[in-house]
Parts: C-alpha cells; sequence; structure tokens
C-alpha cells in the first residue's frame, strides 16, 4: 500500500504520542504522588476561595495499585434498643452500607467499605453490619493526657473526635470518611479522581513562616485535606450552586464528608493539639480541630470538593440537577433546622425500606438455599447464595 505523506505525519505523530506515553508512565507522572498546591490571588489574599463549577471534573489519572476506602465512624448511638429496627441511625448506617456494597446506581466498585466502631457498639451491631458485607474495624475511644479542656456542645458528640483514627488505617492511601446519615443517589466513586482529592506538598513559604505552637507537633511534608463548604441548615432553599452567602462560614469545611491520606505522621500532629489547652474551638471537637490545622491561610490549606459531590440540608432542585450524595437524617430533622420539601422527606424515608425489603428478599434467599444444602455426607456443602437464581437482588 502507498503511503502519502499525510499518512507518514499521521503514522510519525502515532509512534511519538505512543512514546511520550510510555515515558509518562515511566517516571511516575500517573502514579498517585504529592503535589504542590496552587492558589488563586483571592485564596492567597482572602485566606479561602470558592470552585462554584456544577460539572464533574476531569479525573486525575489514579495509580491503579492504589488501596482506596470509603470508612463510616459508629460509636455508641443514643437509641441503645436491642430491637435495631429503632435504632435510627445505626439504621442510617446500614443504608448507607447497603448502598455502597449492595445497590445497584450506588454501589463502590473495587472500594472497601470499613466501618469504625468504638467500645461502646454492641456485638449485635457488629455483628449485622459485618453480615449487610461492611469491613468492622474496632478501635479504642482517642483520649490524651491532658485533653479533659475538650468540651463538646451537644452529648451525642461525645466520642467523635476518635474519628481522627482514620489516619491510623495506613493499609489504605486514601480514605473518605462519611458520617453516617450519608445517602447516596448515584455511584460515589469518581469523589478519588476529583483534582482536589490528591495528596499535596506542605506550602514551603508558609511552612517557614509558621510558629508552632508549645507541644505542637512537627508539620508533616505531605497532605491531604478535601472537603465540602456547609450551606445555611436553618433554610434549605439554597441554589445549586449555592451562593456565597447561603455558606455558613465560607472559610471552612464540614466533618461529615472529608478526604485523609492515612499517615501516622499526620495522625501525631492532629493529636498533639489535644494536649494543648484553647488551641482551638471545641464547640465541634474534631471539626473544629481539622478547620484549624487546614486553615486556608495557613501551610496544609483544605481543598474544596466539587459541589455536586455532597451537601448537607439538600433540596428538590439538588436532586434534580445531579448531586451525589446527601448529609441528612432520613428520620427527620433536628429541632430548629426547618423542614425539608416533600420531595426530600419521601426519598429519605425510601431508601430506609427499599433497604429493609432488599435484606429481607436476600434473607429469604439465604433461607430457601439452606433448605435445599445437601446433607452433610454430601460432597456439595456450598453454602454460597447463588443470586443468577435471583436476578432481582443483582439490580
Amino acid at each position: 500500500m502507498k503511503t502519502t505523506p499525510r499518512r507518514g505525519l499521521l503514522l510519525v505523530a502515532a509512534v511519538a504520542l505512543l512514546f511520550t506515553t510510555a515515558a509518562l508512565l515511566f517516571l511516575g507522572i500517573y502514579h498517585h504522588t504529592a503535589h504542590d498546591v496552587t492558589l488563586s490571588r483571592e485564596e492567597e489574599e482572602e485566606g479561602f476561595g470558592m470552585d462554584w463549577k456544577t460539572e464533574i471534573p476531569l479525573p486525575v489519572h489514579r495509580n491503579p495499585d492504589e488501596k482506596l476506602a470509603y470508612a463510616i465512624f459508629l460509636s455508641g448511638t443514643l437509641d441503645q434498643d436491642e430491637d435495631l429496627e429503632n435504632d435510627d441511625f445505626f439504621v442510617a448506617v446500614r443504608i448507607v452500607v447497603w448502598q455502597l456494597l449492595h445497590k445497584k446506581d450506588t454501589r463502590a466498585l473495587g472500594i472497601d467499605v470499613v466501618v469504625i466502631v468504638t467500645p461502646s457498639v454492641t456485638p449485635s451491631r457488629r455483628a449485622l453490619l459485618k453480615k449487610d458485607g461492611a469491613m468492622i474495624h474496632p478501635v479504642e475511644l482517642l483520649h490524651t493526657k491532658n485533653d479533659s479542656w475538650i468540651h463538646q456542645d451537644e452529648p451525642r458528640w461525645k466520642d467523635v473526635m476518635t474519628k481522627l483514627v482514620v489516619l491510623q488505617m495506613t493499609q489504605y492511601n486514601r480514605v473518605l470518611l462519611l458520617d453516617g446519615d450519608t445517602l447516596l443517589r448515584s455511584r460515589l466513586d469518581g469523589v478519588f479522581d476529583d483534582p482536589a482529592a490528591q495528596i499535596l506538598n506542605v506550602l514551603p513559604a508558609r511552612k517557614k513562616k509558621h510558629q508552632r505552637l508549645e507541644g505542637e507537633a512537627p508539620l508533616p511534608s505531605t497532605y491531604l485535606m478535601a472537603g465540602k463548604f456547609e450551606v445555611h441548615c436553618w433554610n434549605t432553599q439554597h441554589d445549586f450552586p449555592p451562593k456565597k452567602e447561603q455558606i455558613n462560614v465560607p472559610s471552612n469545611f464540614n466533618a461529615g464528608f472529608i478526604m485523609f491520606a492515612p499517615s501516622e505522621e499526620m495522625f501525631n500532629y492532629y493529636v498533639s493539639f489535644l494536649d494543648i489547652k484553647d488551641s482551638f474551638d471545641p464547640k465541634y471537637p474534631e471539626q473544629n480541630l481539622l478547620n484549624h490545622v487546614h486553615r486556608r491561610d495557613g501551610p496544609m490549606p483544605w481543598k474544596p470538593l466539587n459541589f455536586r459531590w455532597n451537601t448537607i440540608c439538600p433540596n428538590e432542585v439538588d436532586f434534580e440537577l445531579g448531586m451525589v450524595s446527601a448529609h441528612e437524617k432520613w428520620w427527620g430533622r433536628d429541632p430548629g433546622y426547618g423542614t425539608l420539601e416533600e420531595g426530600v422527606t419521601k426519598w429519605l424515608m425510601g431508601q430506609r425500606w427499599e433497604m429493609k425489603g432488599w435484606y429481607d428478599g436476600w434473607n429469604a434467599v439465604v433461607q430457601i438455599q439452606n433448605e435445599e444444602r445437601p446433607p452433610p455426607h454430601s460432597t456439595n456443602n456450598s453454602t454460597a447464595v447463588d443470586l443468577k437464581r435471583y436476578p432481582l437482588l443483582l439490580e
């Protein structure tokens, strides 16, 4: 076949592209390494910045060998009824686990689902979550020698500082920590490809200027803190994306949806502040500590994830325009926060009963399979559930 000049140029370009791509892979450009922080003029001058784009950003090339996890923190709940159907927050954790592991449109692909449990989580709760498919990660409550000055605003937050133990899960490269009252509307895995969800180098100029408190551990060399802005919860009628005046504290993030890179060095840095009296406002314990460490004008500023990934206090417009997950209680709102729109309330309640229906179906299948199981002397003693026989559970 005769080669034209144009065909020859295309061939040369293709070969050059192939070698360039191979070189990039060899040099580790596509591997998950720390990047330098880039700040806009607004971020430099005002200490914060906002990305109001609602389109999902182009993904960062993820290292295929990277190990990722979703982590949900569970401590002793307020409803310690052994009828677990009456423990609303425990049911909420089961919902998000079910969505991440089993529901067709939301289940995670190749990402572990871990529930961090404190000593006050009963054996029956742990057993049911394990049966649901979650990986159970028991931890002790996090306390230090001189942390008695930390008094949370509400009794239900007394254990939340223990969330920091997620930094000790160093078997993972990155972990998205979710509050238990998070519900998914579509698959969330793309959040790991968000440009803000990448490991960063500490800003060298700010590191030099940083004045350590007495007792504060040395700054780490790299970090990851990506989160989302918090809209005013007493008014769900925010825009999509919200206007700046609809954000609670524009320089702060909500600790119910945050991305970490586990590291003992970073864990020790956070924990060092617990022994430094008044080093941060303890009203919202772990949230205020993290916002202090990752303040926008500090050496390790947090980066905002795309607004579409998650919001608290969702409204129907959020749902219509593609909100991926919502931070909201399925059983009803806290007093003083106003009411949710009818469509949101129905969807939240619907997830609770759809989860129950799915597990009722699953348990029925297990029972049928157990009844059909061959006698002990048989060579076929498998107890695995053959889901191909029950396609509705695969949907």
